[in-house]
């Protein structure tokens, strides 16, 4: 049984564009980073601002990879849905997918995060809270 789903919508724009008017293939990764924002806002109530000049932490992307299925073309809105695919001691594994209105699978992201204590720019045990926060969108197993 899959864990809680975060969803959001997105369209891609003339500047999410390539010249053949299909999404370019980089913004998989832009529309990926800006849901984890919006997730990180609304679920566990800080920015990205906040988590490092008020929590101390930053979240560095480590890994990130992408298969695209469909071309999602310029004017198309798209959902994009987040799911934690794996918490580590020190990393959290986000898995965030595009679906096209009709259901079909745009792309599917799989970024990878370790929390990295600002100060020291060592990594560090993902707090309590976040981690608390994160399960109940834990893919299981």
């Amino acid at each position: 049984m899959a864990g809680e789903v975060f969803r959001t919508e997105r369209t891609i724009w003339w500047g999410h564009a390539d010249m053949a008017v299909m999404i370019n293939m980089p913004r998989a990764f832009d529309f990926a980073g800006e849901v984890i924002e919006e997730f990180l806002r609304d679920r566990l109530g800080f920015t990205f601002r906040q988590m490092i000049q008020e929590k101390g932490f930053d979240l560095p992307f480590v890994h990130a990879s992408c298969d695209y299925s469909s071309p999602l073309m310029e004017g198309e809105s798209f959902d994009l849905t987040l799911q934690v695919g794996r918490l580590g001691t020190k990393s959290i594994t986000w898995i965030v997918t595009a679906f096209k209105k009709s259901g079909e699978e745009a792309f599917k992201t799989t970024l990878v995060n370790v929390v990295l204590n600002h100060k020291t720019a060592t990594s560090m045990a993902i707090p309590d809270s976040v981690r608390v926060s994160l399960t109940p969108y834990l893919v299981a197993a």
